[in-house]
């Protein structure tokens, strides 16, 4: 692990070093300094959902988030920018108020937390500080790896391998990232960007990951934008112990005692004799690929409209689409029983590319000036066990292992339970399967008045789940699984 952070801190000085040499330019070089923020509330009713606890279904329950963002950007340099913002929430959630006779009642309580969203150096380090050749960034800040999607796709820094999941943050919130980020500006049309970034938010914590992610524009009219990015996805672990688990850190049940193998293994189908124990990990090879084409440029004149792009809004008629291969590397199914259990801890394995591809499609239709934004997106995600994230939340190992599990993560017990509908309440294990569970759509509009303030809607069956303010309270599974389940909302704010 030395070796890495030795690698880190040298890349780090050799920016800080060409940064200083640029101090002869702009010796009439003023400082500035730049407030910026937002403000709003976002509020709307979840229709159907899905919350672990009672193996039921929930509707029409009104889901709130009140925020205000504050931020300032100075000009300290002419190579030299710092952004450092943070942002504060007072949310209520999607917590099932027919459960509030529960001794958790204040699980339903707001959630109130404040967070940084920006705080970083942004060093340019082109021959010519006026232009962009070479841009660094450094520190903690947010990026959108697709321009184009809107509540759906965006995949490359919120998905995981193995399991494949995708996470979600919430209506026009990109990933926050922590790290280093390098652009580049190769020639007019081609954009490339270099990560090397932190795990933030997603167990295990800290590892790092190296990103590629380039774009291309072939045409000056931008009528086609390419892209493909491809990740070594925690390819620097801080703890391989916990990265890919080899023996059991925690307490008693299905997966054994504290010291022994951990239930993350697998033997190879040709090995029936198993003289090999392997194990499946969090890290992976993720590829990236998205396309947009825009049409308006080989429109011309409509009788009684004239020039439709004169007609149209500047992001109408654009298709957009974006997929992602969560792993590259197959890994096998576990033939081994799990204690208690008459199946395999991971009857799936890591080996199907449907299972292993989210595919996401959208288009903005047309909103003749009306709106800013009218699209909307579908995506397809062939696997066969559930959604959800990894979570240290609660004492269980089998929710911080490299494994598909139980929806119910109180249980304990691996995703292969036989029972269809349990005491408990998840779903049936054959419901996974259904085409039900592999879509998503939702349909967006925005309109902004008066060039600050902005008026957004979302109707959307998308990757949101139940927030609540206590760790063990909280389904990580989504909450839309089913064809019937779908919320809106309604976003007002301003910025400035």
């Amino acid at each position: 692990m030395a070796g890495w952070r030795g690698w880190v801190k040298w890349v780090a000085g050799v920016c800080a070093v060409m940064a200083m040499a640029g101090a002869g330019y702009g010796d009439d070089f003023q400082k500035s300094f730049q407030v910026f923020g937002a403000a709003g509330m976002d509020a709307g009713e979840w229709e159907n959902y899905k919350y672990f606890t009672l193996g039921e279904d929930f509707s029409h329950q009104w889901v709130q988030d009140n925020y205000v963002w504050v931020g300032v950007k100075a000009d300290l340099h002419p190579r030299l920018q710092g952004v450092f913002s943070v942002m504060g929430w007072l949310q209520y959630n999607g917590f099932p108020d027919s459960m509030l006779y529960s001794p958790s009642t204040f699980a339903s309580d707001p959630i109130t937390s404040f967070n940084f969203d920006h705080a970083e150096a942004i060093l340019n380090l082109s021959p010519n500080p006026k232009d962009s050749l070479v841009k660094v960034e450094v520190g903690l800040f947010p990026f959108k790896s697709n321009p184009d999607s809107k509540d759906l796709g965006d995949y490359m820094f919120r998905t995981g391998c193995y399991p494949g999941f995708i996470d979600y943050y919430g209506l026009d919130l990109c990933s926050q990232l922590g790290g280093i980020h390098v652009s580049n500006d190769m020639c007019e049309g081609w954009h490339n960007d270099f990560f090397l970034t932190s795990e933030l938010h997603l167990y295990p914590y800290n590892d790092f990951s190296l990103t590629y992610l380039t774009d291309f524009k072939p045409f000056s009219n931008n009528m086609l934008d390419f892209g493909a990015g491809v990740q070594l996805y925690r390819c620097f672990s801080v703890d391989n112990g916990l990265t890919q688990p080899k023996v059991n850190p925690i307490g008693d049940g299905p997966a054994g005692g504290v010291g022994d193998l951990a239930p993350n293994y697998y033997f190879l189908e040709s090995d029936p004799f198993h003289k090999d124990t392997l194990f499946y990990t969090y890290a992976g090879t993720k590829i990236q690929a998205r396309i947009a084409f825009d049409p308006k440029p080989l429109l011309g004149d409509v009788p009684l409209l004239g020039d439709m792009r004169n007609v149209l809004g500047q992001e109408d008629l654009k298709l957009y689409g974006e997929a992602i291969i969560l792993g590259v590397k197959n890994y096998p199914a576990d033939y081994e029983f799990a204690q208690n259990t008459s199946t395999p801890i991971n009857e799936f394995g890591y080996d199907k590319l449907m299972q292993k591809m989210p595919i996401m499609m959208g288009m903005n239709l047309p909103a003749f000036k009306i709106f800013n934004l009218l699209s909307v997106e579908a995506e397809y995600y062939g696997k066969d066990y559930v959604n959800t994230v990894p979570t240290p939340a609660t004492g269980n190992l089998m929710t911080r292992l490299p494994l598909p599990y139980d929806p119910n993560v109180n249980s304990g017990l691996p995703y292969g339970d036989p029972g269809e509908i349990g005491s408990t309440g998840e779903y049936p294990k054959s419901f996974y399967y259904s085409r039900e569970a592999h879509w998503k759509w939702d349909l967006y509009v925005k309109k902004t008045l008066f060039g600050n303030f902005n008026v957004t809607a979302l109707a959307a069956k998308d990757h949101s789940r139940v927030a609540t303010n206590i760790a063990q309270n909280v389904d990580e599974e989504e909450a839309f699984v089913k064809d019937g389940q779908w919320y809106w909302t309604l976003k007002f704010g301003y910025n400035f």
